[in-house]
């Protein structure tokens, strides 16, 4: 592997480009970005060596890597995907960090399938941040954590056959699922105590959470979404 392309350099593709280079790895990176000033950020703290100009730029950047990485959210992955299958070569390989699977699984069996196409492994890394941006990344951002690389439905078919013969599944979980899950480290007794004696209060806050929680279930595909991330991040900057 020589050449790497980047394609979105934020805080996971500017990661990636500083974890390439702290792991060893001697030959150039490019990358590219909507944003002028991601590029920017990512060039001046070495997560890549140069940029795409534009979006035609990029796609040629891409037919001289070896590995390509779309490091965007995934309905731009699934774009870039459409667009890199019909000029990539066989002996490429394109990677995706998307936090869903199952769309762009779907759409790289549809799209990599031909043998003089590149290969495409679609992966999630356990790691991030609250923020993004490339200002943020961090060579050391995914250490100790772990990179799921999800199977094709021919893939797990065998690997179903694996499990079911004694295979074991690793459990996973990033830093965002152990913050979660703090109060279940903390002694039943506490907690027993705190219930019987607020029963109350802690039962009408249990039903608003599932009032709120049936609410965002329900306007998974409406604006209302973007405005309950829009009080999230208030209150989160109120802190």
């Amino acid at each position: 592997m020589e050449r790497v392309f980047i394609i979105g350099t934020g805080l996971i593709g500017a990661s990636t480009g500083l974890a390439l280079r702290g792991a060893g790895f001697a030959g150039r990176i490019d990358g590219w970005d909507t944003s002028s000033l991601e590029m920017a950020a990512a060039v001046q703290m070495g997560a890549i060596d140069g940029r795409a100009s534009n979006r035609d730029d990029a796609l040629e950047l891409a037919r001289l890597a070896d590995v390509i990485v779309l490091a965007v959210p995934v309905l731009a992955i699934k774009d870039w995907m459409q667009q890199l299958a019909p000029v990539l070569r066989a002996n490429q390989l394109v990677t995706d960090v998307g936090s869903t699977k199952v769309e762009i699984v779907e759409l790289a069996e549809r799209l990599f399938v031909e043998a003089e196409r590149a290969s495409f492994l679609p992966g999630h890394p356990m790691a991030g941040k609250e923020s993004g941006g490339a200002l943020l990344a961090e060579a050391g951002l995914f250490d100790g954590a772990i990179w799921l690389f999800t199977p094709t439905s021919t893939e797990m078919a065998a690997m179903e056959k694996e499990w079911r013969g004694g295979g074991e599944i690793a459990a996973i979980g990033g830093r965002a699922l152990k913050e979660t899950t703090r109060l279940g480290a903390s002694p039943y007794s506490m907690w027993r105590d705190v219930a019987l004696t607020n029963t109350g209060p802690v039962a009408d806050t249990l039903l608003a959470l599932e009032q709120r929680l049936q609410h965002v279930r329900e306007n998974l595909r409406t604006p209302e979404l973007r405005d309950e991330f829009a009080l999230a991040n208030r209150f989160r900057q109120r802190r």
